[in-house]
C-alpha cells in the first residue's frame, strides 16, 4: 500500500515538474530566430539550436547552455574520426548511416561524415505520395536552400529560414532532393511520366553522330549528345552540359601492373591521359576503379579549370578552414554566388553573400563551388567540425 501510494505521488511529482518546464503560453511559431547554433539543453532533456528556438517553438521554460548530453548513448557522429585526406575507394557500395544520411561506402561514412554506425543500402526514402505545401506558406527571407517541393507553381527550389512555414507548421517531410524526385512524386495525371531508363527508347539503328555536345541524364551520368543519350542508352531526360565532375587525380607513383589492358583517361601531375594495366587496383592497394573516365573531353571538364597558376593559386579562400558553423569566402575576381554539394554531389545551399553561418549542417566533409564575376568556376574541399 505504501509502494503504491509512493509511485502515485512520485507521478503527480513529476506531471507538476513538466508542466513547469513547459508554457505553452510561451510557444510563438511566428517568432524569427536567429540561425545561429548556440545550443542549449531543455528542462525536458531536448538539444534546441539556441534559446530564442527552446523558448519560441519549444515552450521551455529554462535551459542549461551547451547540448545535452546523453551518458548511455553512442553519438552518431564522431568528429575526431573524420580524416579528409583518407583516400577512399570510389566504389557505389552505399550504406545509410545512423544520422540518415546516405554515404557512398563505409570508409566515406567513417572518414568524411565521423558516422559511427550505419547500414547497408541507401537510406529509405519514406514519401512517396506527392505532400504540396499550400499557396502563401513562406519560410522567410534567408537565403538558406531548404530543398525542392511541389507548389501551386509546380516543383522548385525553395529558400528560408527553416522548414517551419509562416502557418506554424514544420514542412521538413515536404521537401524534395531533386526535381527528379519531386516531378516523379507530384507529375499530373495528363503528364506522362517515364522512368529515367526506359529500355524501349534503345535504338541502335539509329547513327549517332560522334560530337562532343555533352548532357547530363537523369541518371547523373554525363553522355556525349543527346542522341547516344537516348537512342544508346534509353535515357529520357536529360540537362544541357556536363554533369557536376570533380577533379580525382591518381596520386603520384600509383603503377597498375604491366599489362597493356585500356583502364581510360585518368587525371595525374602530367593531366588527363590514357593508362593501361592490369585491372583498376593500384600498387597501393587501392581500387580506383571512380578515378577513370570515359572521354577525354569529360576529364578535361573536370580537371583542366582546377589547374591555376601560382599566381592566382590563392583567388578564391574559405576561412576558417575547418570551421563549425560561421565561414567567410573571399576571392579575387569577386564573387557571383557559391554553392555547397555533399559528397554525392547534392547542391544544399546557395548564397551570394561573403558570409554564411553553416552550423546546421552535419559534421563532415562538402564541396564549395565558387562562381567568380568573371564566369569561372572554382571547386574546394570544406570540413564542418
Amino acid at each position: 500500500m505504501k509502494k503504491a501510494i509512493f509511485i502515485f505521488v512520485l507521478g503527480l511529482m513529476l506531471k507538476s515538474a513538466f508542466s513547469q518546464c513547459i508554457d505553452s503560453t510561451l510557444i510563438n511559431p511566428m517568432a524569427i530566430c536567429p540561425m545561429i547554433w548556440m545550443p542549449v539543453c531543455g528542462c525536458d532533456g531536448v538539444t534546441y539550436g539556441n534559446d530564442c528556438v527552446a523558448t519560441n517553438l519549444g515552450g521551455v521554460t529554462s535551459w542549461t547552455q551547451g547540448e545535452c548530453v546523453n551518458v548511455v548513448d553512442t553519438p552518431c557522429v564522431d568528429p575526431s574520426l573524420i580524416n579528409p585526406t583518407a583516400i577512399c575507394p570510389m566504389i557505389w557500395m552505399p550504406v545509410c548511416g545512423c544520422n540518415e544520411v546516405t554515404y557512398g561506402n563505409e570508409c566515406e561514412a567513417t572518414n568524411f561524415g565521423g558516422v559511427t554506425s550505419w547500414t547497408q543500402g541507401e537510406c529509405s526514402t519514406v514519401d512517396t505520395l506527392c505532400q504540396t505545401i499550400p499557396s502563401g506558406v513562406d519560410f522567410g527571407l534567408c537565403d538558406m536552400v531548404l530543398g525542392v517541393a511541389n507548389t501551386d507553381s509546380g516543383c522548385v527550389f525553395i529558400s528560408g529560414c527553416s522548414s517551419i512555414g509562416s502557418d506554424g507548421m514544420d514542412y521538413a517531410g515536404y521537401f524534395y532532393t531533386s526535381t527528379w524526385e519531386c516531378v516523379s512524386a507530384c507529375g499530373e495525371d495528363t503528364l506522362i511520366t517515364l522512368p529515367c531508363i526506359e529500355d524501349s527508347l534503345i535504338n541502335w539503328a539509329v547513327d549517332c553522330i560522334a560530337d562532343y555536345v555533352p548532357v547530363c541524364g537523369c541518371d547523373n551520368q554525363t553522355y556525349l549528345n543527346e542522341c547516344v543519350a537516348l537512342y544508346y542508352n534509353g535515357v529520357s531526360t536529360w540537362m544541357s552540359g556536363p554533369c557536376m565532375a570533380f577533379c580525382v587525380p591518381i596520386p603520384n607513383g600509383v603503377t597498375f601492373g604491366e599489362c597493356a589492358m585500356p583502364l581510360g583517361i585518368a587525371a595525374t601531375d602530367s593531366g588527363c591521359v590514357f593508362l593501361s594495366g592490369c585491372s583498376s587496383i593500384g600498387s597501393d592497394g587501392v581500387d580506383y576503379a571512380g578515378y577513370f573516365y570515359d572521354l577525354m573531353q569529360e576529364c578535361e571538364q573536370a580537371c583542366e579549370p582546377m589547374k591555376v597558376e601560382a599566381a592566382q593559386a590563392h583567388s578564391f579562400d574559405i576561412f576558417p578552414n575547418p570551421s563549425q558553423g560561421w565561414i567567410n569566402i573571399s576571392s579575387n575576381a569577386g564573387i557571383r554566388q557559391w554553392s555547397i554539394r555533399n559528397i554525392a554531389g547534392q547542391i544544399i545551399f546557395q548564397s551570394k553573400e561573403n558570409t554564411a553561418d553553416l552550423s546546421p549542417l552535419t559534421h563532415g566533409l562538402y564541396w564549395i563551388e565558387l562562381e567568380n564575376m568573371k564566369g569561372e568556376m572554382k571547386v574546394q574541399k570544406w570540413i564542418k567540425e
